[in-house]
C-alpha cells in the first residue's frame, strides 16, 4: 500500500522521484486524448469538469460528487505516477502548517517559488519554463492573458486557512443537503446551502474558504494575469496535487471522526441530486466509477502518513463488491462525457474560485481595481 506523506517529510529523493515522473508524464507519455503528453490530458479533464448550469453542477464542483470525483481524479493521476516510477506517492501540503511563502514546498527541488515581479513567471523548481520542461499548452479560455508559463503571485489572498478553520469545517455535518449544489442557483452564487461538510470544505461557505481560499492564495494576480491556480486549468500548477490531496485527506479524517454519516445524496426517494452526483451514479468521465467505489481509499490501496493503523485487506473484505478498488481508466471511458453545454464559463480575467461570504464580510474596503477574487 502506498504512503502518501506531508511533503515537508520528503527526503530528496523522494522529491526528486516525485518531480521527475511528473515531468515524464508531461514530456514522454502520450496523450490520450490527442494533446500534447498525458500529463495536459489531466489539465483538459479538470477544465471540462468546471462546466455547470443554474442549478446543475459541474462533474466535479459545487456538488456532492466534488470529494469523490477528485479523490479519482487523484487516484488516477497517482497510478499514471507509478507507470513511471513504482515508488511514487502524490505528497500532501498541510496548508495550515506550511503557509508562508518561504515554507519548503516552495524550494527550488520542489515546487518551485513565487513569480517574479514583472509577469509572474515562476523561475525556479523543476517548473519553471526557463527549463523547457513545462511548458503549458492547455489553456483556459477566460484567460485574459494566456501563455506558456507557469506563474505564481502569492499571497492572493491575505492568509491560507488555519487549523482552526479546517476543525470548524471537520465538525460539520451532513455530508450534504438538499438542493444538492452548492447554491440554490448556482450562476448568481447565492444563498448557500447549509449546513454541509463537503460544501464548507470546497469553500462556498464558512469562515476560511478552504479550498477554493489555496487557489486563490497560490494563484494571485499581476495587473490583468491571473496565477495558474486561479483558472480552470489550475492543474497546470503541479502544486494542484499536493493540495487536493490534502483536501481528500480531511475527507478521510471527517470519514474517521463521523462513522455513522453517509454519503448523501443516495439517489433514493427524496435524496436526488443532479446526474453523477448520487451515491451510486457514474461520475463523469469515468463510466465504471461511482462515489460508493471510492468511499474508503485504503480499499484503493492508498493511505496517508496521518492515518491510523489499519490492515489494508480487512478494511477491503469488509467492504461491498462495488466498493473495492475499481478497474483502472479505461480509454473507452475517458472523456467519454462532454463538458456541460452552454454551462457557465468565467469572463476574461475571471476566477471561478471565490471566497465565502462570511470571509468576504471580514476583508477591508476593495482597493480601487479589485482583483479577481474580489466578488463582493
Amino acid at each position: 500500500m502506498g504512503e502518501r506523506k506531508n511533503q515537508n517529510a520528503l527526503s530528496a529523493d523522494e522529491k526528486q522521484r516525485f518531480a521527475s515522473a511528473v515531468l515524464a508524464l508531461k514530456n514522454q507519455v502520450p496523450s490520450r486524448m490527442g494533446l500534447a503528453g498525458r500529463y495536459d490530458d489531466y489539465v483538459r479533464m479538470h477544465l471540462d469538469s468546471m462546466a455547470s448550469t443554474a442549478t446543475q453542477p459541474g462533474w466535479a464542483h459545487m456538488g456532492p460528487a466534488f470529494l469523490p470525483w477528485y479523490r479519482y481524479f487523484l487516484y488516477s493521476f497517482e497510478r499514471d505516477l507509478q507507470a513511471i516510477n513504482a515508488a511514487v506517492t502524490v505528497p500532501y501540503w498541510d496548508w495550515t502548517v506550511d503557509s508562508s511563502p518561504q515554507a519548503s514546498i516552495w524550494d527550488p527541488d520542489l515546487m518551485g517559488g513565487n513569480g517574479r515581479d514583472t509577469d509572474a513567471r515562476v523561475m525556479t523548481g523543476p517548473f519553471a519554463f526557463d527549463n523547457g520542461k513545462w511548458i503549458i499548452t492547455v489553456q483556459d479560455p477566460s484567460d485574459a492573458s494566456p501563455g506558456p508559463d507557469l506563474r505564481r503571485r502569492f499571497p492572493g489572498v491575505s492568509a491560507l486557512p488555519t487549523a482552526l478553520q479546517v476543525e470548524a469545517a471537520l465538525a460539520e455535518v451532513p455530508y450534504y443537503v438538499a438542493p444538492w449544489r452548492a447554491f440554490d442557483d448556482l450562476e448568481a452564487m447565492q444563498d448557500p446551502a447549509r449546513p454541509s461538510f463537503c460544501n464548507r470544505l470546497e469553500g462556498w461557505y464558512g469562515p476560511g474558504s478552504i479550498h477554493n481560499r489555496v487557489h486563490l492564495w497560490v494563484g494571485g494576480q499581476l495587473g490583468d494575469i491571473l496565477g495558474t491556480m486561479e483558472l480552470m486549468s489550475s492543474p497546470n500548477d503541479p502544486v494542484f496535487w499536493l493540495h487536493h490531496a490534502n483536501i481528500d485527506r480531511l475527507w478521510g479524517e471527517w470519514q474517521r471522526r463521523h462513522p455513522g454519516e453517509g454519503y448523501h445524496p443516495t439517489g433514493a426517494g427524496d435524496e436526488i441530486g443532479a446526474p453523477g452526483h448520487n451515491l451510486n451514479d457514474s461520475m463523469q468521465l469515468w463510466g465504471n466509477i461511482t462515489p460508493a467505489s471510492v468511499l474508503d481509499p485504503q480499499a484503493l490501496d492508498y493511505r496517508y502518513d496521518t492515518d491510523p493503523p489499519r490492515a489494508a485487506a480487512a478494511a477491503a473484505a469488509a467492504l461491498p463488491p462495488r466498493a473495492r478498488r475499481p478497474a483502472p481508466v479505461s480509454a473507452a471511458h475517458e472523456h467519454a462525457m462532454p463538458a456541460a453545454e452552454g454551462g457557465m464559463r468565467m469572463a476574461p480575467g475571471e476566477t471561478m474560485f471565490r471566497l465565502s461570504a462570511e470571509d468576504l464580510a471580514e476583508l477591508p474596503e476593495p482597493p480601487r481595481e479589485a482583483p479577481a477574487w474580489w466578488q463582493p
